[in-house]
């Protein structure tokens, strides 16, 4: 089946891209296919599973989301890619993620920032992730349940 890898992503964008973000992301759940998709960005999809990270960003542009990605056997480089992406995408994207290892394992291996329009890895800036909040697993299997 392929292993889940967890992230924990914090930052914000401006409203209007988060609009536009919101829609790029989303997955349609007929074909399973995005807009993103299109740019060769599936791990950062908004998921539905219980453990994933939903539509990490808020109407609002706030972010704040601990889960796994959209799709199985993601490595560090795929988020690195990605993320470049979406900093080109979508220039006031400001985004910290703390990636944790393989296995849904939450020992920090790597952490890329987003800032002016460029995606850098970094060494790990913490040690472990935070774990996924009870609230967020109970309102994505809500989610799931309501669709």
């Amino acid at each position: 089946m392929g292993n889940w890898r967890t992230i924990e992503i914090k930052g914000d964008v401006s409203i209007e891209e988060a609009q536009k973000m919101r829609k790029y992301l989303k997955v349609n759940r007929s074909t399973y296919e995005s807009l993103a998709s299109q740019d060769d960005i599936f791990y950062l999809q908004f998921s539905d599973g219980m453990c994933g990270l939903g539509e990490w960003i808020s109407n609002d542009g706030s972010i704040k989301r601990i889960g796994n990605v959209y799709e199985r056997n993601c490595e560090v480089e795929d988020l690195l890619s990605e993320t470049a992406t979406l900093a080109h995408n979508f220039p006031t994207l400001n985004i910290l993620i703390n990636i944790g290892d393989d296995y849904e394992s939450p020992n920090c291996v790597g952490s890329i920032i987003v800032k002016n329009g460029s995606s850098v890895l970094f060494d790990p800036i913490v040690k472990e992730l935070d774990t996924i909040p009870d609230e967020q697993i109970a309102l994505n299997m809500l989610n799931m349940l309501m669709k």
